[in-house]
């Protein structure tokens, strides 16, 4: 049925039938050159797979520990720029421990989201506090996030020299982005 077909986890296998019918018709394609290339697809993917997995149960058990209601409880009448900063600063440290940078974006966007439904609390727009989440979700690209083997992986680095270029250019992203963010509410609020 549709449903059925229209499952995630059955769309990839027809997905991954369709790629391997698709590499045996090649005329140069044998049975051991297929081995080997699915071989490598896997053991590449499998890394970037479990990485990912991994980080999203540990984004899981950051948002089950109740730090939501500890920050909306300090008191939303205090927003400022520092909140700014403060979303920026939790969304990179979280991203940074566990790797993936949409399970923070969404776990920093759900602890501040009383601060965005009410945006008479804040000195500035709301949608500032949606760039400085993104701006954080850049910082510290590192070998727990799976965008980091992706691009180590299929760009042929080493681990050092993966670390050497996408770390520091990640963080030259946020900082910039937060820079720009700070700048944007202080001198065009919106409000």
């Amino acid at each position: 049925t549709v449903e059925t077909l229209g499952d995630k986890n059955i769309a990839l296998i027809i997905a991954a039938l369709v790629a391997m019918g698709t590499l045996i018709t090649r005329p140069s394609m044998t049975r051991n050159k297929m081995a080997a290339a699915i071989s490598a697809a896997l053991s590449s993917g499998g890394v970037i797979i479990l990485i990912t997995s991994a980080g999203g149960g540990f984004g899981a058990a950051i948002r089950q520990s109740g730090i939501k209601e500890v920050i909306a409880g300090t008191g939303a009448e205090t927003a400022t720029i520092g909140t700014l900063l403060l979303v920026f600063a939790l969304t990179t440290l979280i991203r940074t421990a566990q790797g993936s940078s949409t399970v923070a974006m969404i776990t920093v966007a759900s602890i501040f989201s009383p601060l965005a439904l009410q945006p008479e609390l804040l000195p500035y727009h709301p949608v500032y506090l949606a760039l400085a989440v993104g701006c954080g979700s850049k910082p510290i690209a590192w070998m727990a996030d799976s965008g980091f083997w992706v691009i180590c992986k299929m760009s042929g680095m080493t681990e050092s020299e993966a670390l050497r270029t996408i770390t520091p250019m990640s963080i030259i992203m946020g900082t910039v982005g937060l820079v720009a963010t700070v700048a944007g509410a202080l001198l065009f609020p919106l409000v």
